[in-house]
């Protein structure tokens, strides 16, 4: 199950995104009867997968499936992971929602000091705020994720939330702030 799991990731990395989230689903599937956090993360892959696609109807059973046995078990990095994609499933329906799930995610993933799962919590976060064109926002967000990126030496991280950073200054008519982010980012 969790081999799966991960080859769902990795056939998410390779573009192959329907095998991706077929993948994901049969680890979930050879995993249902197990009571671990395999079972859990592999709800969560599901669900993130989905919030990659944009199917944001398809992302919340899979991701409050995890989120419940995560909280049940009390496994903070899973329920993490799981809330950072059910946030980001209300971008266009509940703002506030998002927001709130996104926040929780970054509060657990900084108190478990997960950088991986912090700066994905940032980078989603900033991507929110970015696609509902509260751009100001999106652009503190995203120089916040990649301060954290760069600390952490988190490389992909700090040339996303760099080029979104650019990208946010540019909507806000920033011209002398594009170049530089624009330059690491992209």
């Amino acid at each position: 199950g969790e081999a799966l799991r991960k080859k769902g990731r990795y056939l998410w990395f390779r573009s192959e995104f329907s095998d991706a989230i077929a993948a994901a689903k049969e680890a979930v599937r050879v995993l249902s009867d197990h009571v671990g956090p395999e079972l859990a993360l592999a709800h969560s892959t599901v669900s993130q997968l989905y919030m990659a696609r944009y199917f944001f109807h398809d992302v919340r059973a899979p991701a409050q499936t995890a989120i419940a046995l995560a909280e049940a078990n009390n496994w903070p990095d899973i329920l993490a992971h799981a809330l950072n994609n059910y946030g980001m499933s209300h971008t266009f329906e509940d703002f506030e929602a998002a927001r709130g799930y996104l926040s929780r995610s970054l509060d657990l993933s900084m108190g478990l000091e997960n950088p991986d799962h912090a700066a994905r919590a940032m980078s989603n976060w900033m991507h929110l705020e970015y696609e509902t064109c509260h751009f100001a926002e999106a652009a503190e967000m995203a120089a916040r994720g990649a301060a954290f990126a760069r600390e952490h030496e988190l490389d992909g991280y700090y040339s996303y939330t760099s080029g979104m950073l650019a990208r946010a200054n540019l909507r806000l008519c920033r011209w002398r702030e594009v170049e530089g982010p624009a330059s690491r980012g992209f």
